[in-house]
């Protein structure tokens, strides 16, 4: 079957605003739902580097969604 990515097109000052608003670690724990800032910007510079090689990995389609 062919298959078609579906990318969640969201930026990088969305994606920091909603981790701000995630809970932090329960007592005795490291991270919560929120991990620090520089998590969140290098999955996301990774994400829109990979974007132009989607269809390189065997993808017949790409569908960014905003």
């Amino acid at each position: 079957m062919p298959a078609i990515a579906v990318v969640i097109d969201t930026t990088l000052d969305r994606c920091l605003d909603r981790q701000r608003q995630r809970p932090g670690p329960l007592p005795g724990r490291r991270w919560g739902r929120a991990v620090p800032d520089s998590v969140v910007r290098n999955q996301h510079q990774r994400t829109v580097a990979s974007l132009d090689t989607l269809t390189a990995e065997g993808f017949v389609q790409v569908r960014r969604v905003d």
